[in-house]
């Protein structure tokens, strides 16, 4: 059962509380305390009850607190944004995972593969859990997940990779140089376990805000191979026609264990 009071709670200035109470014995958790602070990300005096949601979180409101003093709209329930680290090498010793996200509580818990993890609540943002060796032992991946005990409702899964590359592309700057081509520095980073071999940028195209579309007459071809952990800079020469403003530059390759592609708003100078 889930409810709120309009008081009390731990803050000094009584912002009310999020509650649960289960229906098989004794027993009263406060799930979440608020208070009429001028913050904005919490309320005060959670009024009208509770809805739940189709993705099975708790919605509600308040009628103070917030960042005018005026109330907001709340939402109870875990919600998993990333894995720090996303990889490991296969064979890799106990490994520490942090998960960040919002909506943690104490009765969170991380779940690999749809087992139950060791965890800890760092805060509402954070959870930290110990991945065992024994579950990192062969190359592969496992879903990550966060259930919550109280409200039991389970995340969406995050892919873990082991030993695996896990690429990423940045894109750092956009210049124009002495000829005033249009030179794109791209960021290429392996977060994974393993590495990303014959790294080769096939293409890279650019389009300018008069919606003209134009490869690159340079940067692109073979990079080589990106270890694990490590990261390299290719800078892409584009044109002096190009015009300036928004554009879009997409980027396509492949490497040993895959391909690669995608697109980066580029502000054009």
């Amino acid at each position: 059962i889930y409810g709120t009071c309009q008081n009390g709670g731990s803050p000094s200035n009584g912002g009310g509380v999020l509650y649960a109470m289960p229906t098989f014995g004794n027993g009263f958790f406060v799930i979440h305390s608020f208070d009429f602070g001028p913050t904005t990300d919490n309320g005060g005096g959670p009024v009208g009850g509770l809805t739940l949601g189709p993705d099975g979180d708790l919605y509600g409101t308040t009628n103070g607190g917030g960042s005018n003093g005026t109330g907001v709209v709340f939402r109870y329930g875990p919600k998993m944004l990333a894995l720090s680290p996303n990889g490991a090498a296969a064979g890799s010793s106990d490994l520490t995972l942090t998960v960040e996200g919002s909506g943690f509580t104490q009765f969170a818990q991380v779940l690999w593969n749809g087992q139950g993890l060791s965890t800890k609540q760092i805060n509402s943002q954070q959870l930290q859990a110990t991945v065992p060796a024994s579950l990192l032992a062969s190359t592969g991946s496992a879903t990550v997940q966060v259930t919550d005990g109280t409200l039991g409702t389970t995340t969406s899964p995050l892919i873990f990779l082991i030993g695996q590359p896990q690429l990423q592309i940045h894109l750092t700057s956009a210049t124009r140089d002495q000829n005033n081509n249009v030179i794109v520095q791209l960021t290429f980073v392996n977060s994974g376990g393993a590495t990303a071999g014959n790294l080769n940028l096939a293409s890279a195209k650019l389009t300018d805000s008069s919606k003209n579309t134009v490869m690159a007459t340079a940067g692109t071809g073979a990079i080589g191979d990106l270890p694990s952990g490590s990261s390299i800079t290719v800078n892409l020469t584009f044109p002096a026609s190009v015009v300036s403003g928004k554009g879009l530059l997409r980027v396509a390759g492949t490497y040993t264990q895959g391909s690669f592609g995608g697109s980066f708003r580029v502000n054009i100078p």
